[in-house]
């Protein structure tokens, strides 16, 4: 038997974070899932984490919740550049009336262009100019405004507000109602731009306003808690980057994490289920459920069994922390139950 090693790694996999019922109705037609189950079963709870995928995250690299600031840690992963300015999130929405309900749809299906982006931010540029706000889109879907000052307002995140009625989720603080105000007079600028005109007269969702939140400076962020992380979402890649950690791309499998496990502990954001999740795409879902079992669930049960890993900590959306051990994964008398259950 080869020797056991000292590597560990913790996953992220926000399979059974909070979403819309027919998710869990339609778990049971997924079927079983031998990987995970064993996993799930050999595993013993450590902690309680929160289930949002923001919250998470910020918890444990010890940023302060309820209201942690988001958007600068984002704007470093995006723009690769430190700046201890004042900065908002000012992601692109659109906003729907239904019936007595205002919901909002997130970027992701706005399928937003980079000229698109430029061009409208070159916009809000112009008008806020005489306050010294300025806007920013690193990404064509991700923007920020940054501020000359701090400003009291307390927000929520946008995976929270995505298919709900923002009515609900508007910002709150000491300066709500001057945001409020600013708020509607963003949504008119945007609706009276020539790149909505564009969008509307060619059938497609216009750009009619911006959700603000992650407010602050960036925070302090526990250092070199993982000395590689693997991931693709934004806040943890901006969390690690604040924390010294080596920075890469997620991985098609976890085959490429295992290569290079050794002493140092590694974390794995393997977020890919959580935008369908968000979005309501019950079949991208499945397949993403099926895709890793085969490619992150096995593989890691495997280099447990054959002693590459001595643990594995899982963060599956469920509010708790797991730790699986290689001595304890070949505790049989633990029988796995559907993962579903």
């Amino acid at each position: 038997m080869p020797p056991a090693t000292s590597a560990e790694l913790t996953l992220i996999a926000p399979i059974f974070a909070p979403c819309a019922p027919q998710f869990t109705d339609a778990a049971p037609r997924i079927g079983r899932l031998p990987a995970l189950e064993r996993l799930m079963s050999r595993s013993r709870v450590q902690e309680s984490v929160p289930t949002a995928m923001v919250a998470a995250l910020c918890a444990l690299w010890g940023v302060p919740l309820p209201y942690p600031p988001v958007a600068p840690l984002t704007h470093l992963a995006d723009s690769s550049e430190t700046d201890d300015g004042w900065w908002l999130r000012a992601d692109p929405v659109h906003l729907r009336a239904d019936q007595d309900r205002l919901l909002l749809f997130g970027p992701a299906l706005l399928d937003i262009e980079p000229a698109e982006a430029e061009a409208l931010v070159a916009e809000l540029n112009s008008f806020y100019c005489d306050q010294h706000w300025c806007f920013h889109a690193p990404v064509a879907d991700r923007w920020y405004l940054r501020l000359p000052q701090p400003a009291s307002l307390q927000t929520e995140p946008l995976e929270q507000v995505i298919g709900h009625d923002v009515r609900h989720y508007l910002p709150s603080g000491l300066d709500d109602a001057h945001w409020l105000r600013t708020l509607t007079e963003m949504q008119m600028l945007l609706h009276g731009s020539a790149v909505n005109q564009t969008r509307e007269s060619a059938g497609i969702a216009t750009i009619n306003s911006l959700w603000l939140w992650g407010a602050g400076a960036l925070p302090y962020v526990t250092p070199n808690q993982w000395a590689r992380v693997w991931a693709d979402e934004p806040l943890a890649r901006g969390l690690a980057q604040s924390s010294g950690a080596v920075v890469r791309n997620l991985p098609a499998t976890a085959v490429d994490c295992l290569i290079s496990a050794d002493e140092q502990p590694v974390l794995v954001v393997a977020d890919q289920i959580h935008h369908h999740r968000l979005y309501g795409d019950g079949d991208a879902w499945m397949t993403a459920m099926t895709d890793l079992e085969r490619d992150w669930f096995a593989p890691l049960l495997d280099a447990l069994r054959n002693r590459r890993l001595r643990s594995l900590d899982l963060l599956l959306g469920d509010g708790v922390r797991r730790r699986v051990t290689a001595a304890a994964i070949k505790h049989w008398w633990r029988r796995p139950q559907p993962w579903f259950a």
